[in-house]
């Protein structure tokens, strides 16, 4: 990477990692911590197809943040591998996390998962496990636009019910995060991803996944899903989940 105020010296004061179980690191970043982003800092962080999409994002916030969870993606690797971060691109993918390549190539697999919101941009790493994530603020005051009853299956619904009052806007962005967080996994082992594959996971009990939801500050929520690389489903619809419209929510 040229010398930008974006180098890793910088990063290093500034992302916090975490280590999770099993074999999950955890990277955040504050990006108001960060120097302002110029213009020509982009073609030292972005690889020329993430440069193609950048281009066609049209809101500042969502420019920046799409900018640095890919600087925090390469940071994150770089240090978990011990490479240089120059050594390493993203390319992007339709409806798929960006793809990892390095020069020289990685010797063994290596699974991540990226999220943003707002001032805040994290990311998972795991070398065993397929890996999802999702970070949320939880505004108690803010209107869910979202019904519960189209995002959650009955047996998540009746647990956010069994919720006190005070508590519902919480577990409404919790049982929302392991969705987005398993959303992202199964994307990034199937390329896209049936809406069987998806509605059949109860995001409660379902034992073909592990969640961790961490709580770093107040109101900043972070989901991490895990799962075997071999994990499989049988294609079979349900009838007792709202596909007309839910799965697309998960796409914002």
């Amino acid at each position: 990477m040229p010398d930008t105020p974006f180098s890793p010296a910088v990063l290093d004061t500034i992302v916090q990692k975490q280590d999770l179980l099993p074999d999950c690191s955890l990277w955040l970043l504050d990006i108001r911590k960060l120097p302002v982003l110029m213009p020509e800092d982009i073609v030292g962080i972005l690889h020329e197809s993430s440069v193609i999409r950048y281009s066609e994002l049209s809101r500042k916030q969502r420019r920046i943040q799409f900018v640095v969870g890919r600087l925090l993606a390469k940071y994150a690797v770089s240090k978990l591998l011990e490479r240089p971060i120059d050594e390493l691109a993203l390319i992007e993918r339709r409806s798929n996390t960006p793809q990892l390549r390095a020069m020289p190539p990685l010797t063994g697999p290596l699974h991540y998962s990226l999220a943003y919101r707002y001032d805040y941009a994290v990311c998972a790493i795991s070398r065993s496990r397929l890996i999802g994530l999702d970070i949320e603020i939880v505004d108690t005051g803010r209107e869910i636009a979202t019904p519960a009853e189209t995002a959650f299956n009955r047996h998540e619904n009746k647990w956010l019910s069994s919720q006190p009052a005070n508590e519902w806007h919480r577990g409404y962005y919790e049982l929302w995060t392991r969705k987005e967080a398993c959303y992202k996994l199964l994307s990034s082992k199937y390329g896209g991803i049936h809406d069987d594959r998806f509605w059949q996971t109860d995001c409660l009990t379902d034992s073909r996944f592990q969640w961790q939801t961490l709580r770093p500050g107040t109101d900043l929520l972070i989901t991490v899903c895990q799962a075997d690389p071999a994990v499989e489903f049988t294609l079979t619809q349900t009838s007792s989940y709202n596909l007309d419209n839910a799965f697309d929510i998960f796409r914002r």
